[in-house]
């Protein structure tokens, strides 16, 4: 009996070394997987659950939890709902929390092939009237996921109760040259502390060299082989009518806050709040100050 029992507890601990030498090869191999992997794991604790509806490009993908007035979160590209995972917990306190993978983007589909503007709009349509067919909603949206906010605010302003953009771009003038499809390490390291500002902390070269990878196929550039000149704010920024606050890391050199100042003498309605010494995606760089901001561009 006791040689039976030491035989399974070594097998046991074979299983688990194994096991544990499989994530780690896995994980250096594929971290930006690995790092959405427990980002949708961290938004299913947060007590969101993952929901599924026909999309205009297939699967529609998005998390949602809560109770209270509606506050949809919408991802920048090269991204998903997973890069919100360092603050859900905190902003699904009395509120419904939505959280949609933007078509194209995470689990939600056409996941190769052109991705046009109109198509993530419709992604947003679906979602809204699933998880609020009435009423309005607050829209809060990171990079083009501002812009994104900006355009259906400006197609839907009865439904919309206020936009909050964080480090967003609706219009052309004025976006510095960062390199956004660098070709090899070096250019990634260059691209990624533009972004982030000289807190950026430090990038193992597996890492960035998955970085480099995932450049190659990712959104980004399935955005760029579409019209965009349609969706352009240039000029008609007046057209948005609903009140927006603008939540801007000062430490990005794409967006730089001149940027930030000029949208926010465009728009009829907003107000511009810097988060200091935070970079293009606040809500992962310095989630707390993210959180604090928003709470407060959220009140009532």
């Amino acid at each position: 009996m006791r040689s039976t029992a030491a035989r399974w507890v070594l097998f046991a601990l074979a299983t688990v070394v194994t096991l544990a030498a499989i994530g780690g090869y896995y994980f250096f191999r594929h971290p930006v997987a690995t790092f959405e992997r427990i980002g949708r794991w961290t938004l299913s604790t947060a007590g969101l659950t993952r929901r599924e509806a026909a999309g205009p490009g297939g699967r529609l993908v998005w998390w949602s939890g809560g109770t209270g007035p509606v506050v949809v979160l919408l991802h920048g590209s090269n991204d998903s709902a997973a890069g919100w995972a360092r603050v859900v917990k905190e902003l699904v306190r009395g509120r419904r929390l939505v959280v949609p993978d933007v078509p194209g983007h995470g689990e939600s589909d056409p996941k190769e092939g052109p991705l046009p503007i109109g198509d993530m709009l419709a992604g947003i349509d679906a979602v809204v009237a699933a998880e609020a067919p009435s009423g309005k909603v607050s829209l809060v949206g990171n990079s083009m996921g501002g812009w994104l906010a900006l355009l259906w605010a400006r197609e839907h302003p009865e439904r919309v109760d206020r936009v909050v953009v964080e480090n967003g771009a609706p219009v052309a003038a004025g976006i510095g040259k960062v390199n956004m499809f660098p070709k090899n390490r070096e250019e990634m390291r260059e691209t990624l502390y533009a972004l982030m500002g000289p807190d950026a902390p430090p990038f193992a070269d597996f890492v960035i060299d998955d970085f480099v990878r995932q450049t190659k196929t990712g959104s980004f550039g399935r955005v760029a082989k579409t019209d965009l000149r349609p969706y352009a704010l240039d000029g008609r920024l007046g057209e948005i009518g609903v009140p927006v606050v603008l939540l801007w890391g000062d430490s990005d050199e794409l967006l730089p806050l001149a940027y930030a100042e000029a949208l926010q003498s465009g728009l009829p309605n907003a107000r511009l709040e810097v988060l200091t010494r935070c970079g293009h995606v606040s809500h992962r760089e310095c989630p707390a100050k993210f959180v604090a901001a928003l709470e407060k561009a959220l009140a009532p």
